[in-house]
């Protein structure tokens, strides 16, 4: 029996391994063979754009968006989540010498902090062999400090050690120049006495650094609780306040301002006291500084209260509008009182008056609330759990050092 092959091919497309083949008899039909269907080509978007389409918007290029330096880093930091499981930053270093127990952090953090010590004194007295400094952005206090150029006798000599904030060669070059009866620029001279203000009329302290803040108590440099009176009466800076004779508003408020961070609350009143005998518009900053220290001027708890409240009034009188830091200041005067039972009902007369202004509290006005809440011994409330409400979810800068206090208050 003969056959004839027939081919017929079962799956569409193209003819390859999985391709049947059935062999059947010879028969009249003439023999032939089903070729595969092959899928036509899409045709291209070009051909398939209909006449009735509305045309393309024209495609405008955005302008270049301003970033900082440090626009780079924050979103490279971004993309790294922070591992809580790991030793803190400044431990990691080699995997074998990474401390464990307290002694061991100790040595590390302190041997560090020697090692920083040891580099900053190699680059004082041989700064003019580092004077390369690739860091962006730049530092300037990792630069190459060029000596003084201009003579001390001179109103250039002074700008500069004003700029450089050396305060002995800067005060003495001013004593000269009015010795020879120079004429010094008035803002110079507010230059000059914002800086023996902020530094008390001494040479710049030595900065602690971080390693050493954390361990401070041990070497006996924590602040202690009692406040006492630091102004040095009578040095650089009364000397040059009392020699301007037009004093302006700015110059009240640098005075004051040394004087409230040097715990003179008393010479800074009478000064607060002397502009408004004057006349004068008193800055914001004057009424912030004098709600700081209202506990410090009066003794009893209801003058104190009184005084706060007399200092808001004059405010409000002279159109003067408080923000956050007028009513962080009014917090903080009340936690010197928060051992009496009227410090939380002041407290909340501030917080209320707070929302009426529509002024939102940062980390520093919670802890002056923590601070007010369980001031008393026999406090029972639970404001730190409906601070910690509060505070869930949102997102808080750093304005200053006070707010890191609220992450070590422990409620007795």
């Amino acid at each position: 029996m003969s056959f004839r092959v027939y081919f017929d091919v079962l799956k569409l497309g193209n003819v390859g391994k999985n391709t049947k083949f059935f062999y059947r008899k010879k028969s009249s039909t003439p023999h032939h063979v089903i070729l595969p269907r092959v899928k036509p080509k899409p045709e291209p978007k070009s051909a398939r754009l209909s006449t009735d389409l509305q045309p393309l918007q024209q495609i405008s290029i955005p302008k270049k968006k301003k970033r900082d330096e440090l626009s780079l880093l924050k979103a490279l930091a971004s993309t790294v989540k922070k591992d809580y499981h790991g030793p803190e930053y400044k431990y990691i270093d080699d995997p074998y010498l990474i401390p464990h127990g307290s002694q061991d952090k100790k040595a590390f953090s302190l041997a560090t902090a020697s090692g920083k010590k040891a580099a900053r004194y190699v680059l004082e007295i041989n700064s003019k062999n580092f004077i390369y400094n690739p860091t962006e952005p730049k530092l300037e206090i990792f630069d190459y400090q060029l000596p003084t150029v201009f003579e001390p006798n001179t109103i250039e000599g002074l700008q500069e050690r004003v700029d450089k904030r050396m305060i002995s060669e800067a005060f003495e070059t001013y004593q000269s120049l009015k010795n020879e009866n120079q004429e010094i620029p008035e803002d110079l001279v507010k230059k000059l006495l914002a800086l023996l203000c902020f530094y008390n009329s001494s040479d710049r302290p030595e900065q602690l650094l971080p390693e050493e803040v954390w361990f401070k108590h041990e070497f006996g440099l924590e602040r202690s609780k009692r406040v006492q009176n630091k102004w040095k009466s009578g040095a650089g800076a009364d000397e040059i306040f009392n020699s301007i004779e037009n004093k302006c508003p700015e110059v009240y408020n640098i005075m004051i301002q040394g004087l409230i961070k040097n715990f003179a609350s008393d010479k800074a009143f009478d000064l607060y006291t002397e502009m408004k005998s004057k006349g004068m518009n008193v800055p914001l900053k004057v009424y912030n500084g004098m709600l700081s220290i209202v506990s410090f001027l009066r003794d009893r708890v209801n003058l104190k209260w009184q005084l706060l409240r007399e200092i808001f009034n004059d405010m409000k009188k002279n159109n003067v509008d408080p923000d956050l830091t007028t009513f962080n200041s009014a917090l903080f005067s009340i936690t010197r009182m928060s051992k009496s039972p009227l410090a939380f009902d002041y407290m909340n007369q501030i917080i209320n008056e707070m929302k009426e202004v529509n002024i939102e509290p940062n980390l520093s006005t919670w802890y002056n609330v923590l601070q007010i809440s369980y001031g008393r011994p026999d406090a029972q409330n639970n404001i730190l759990g409906e601070v910690m409400d509060k505070l869930e979810g949102q997102i808080f800068q750093l304005s200053n050092e006070t707010d890191c206090n609220i992450f070590f208050i422990t409620p007795e």
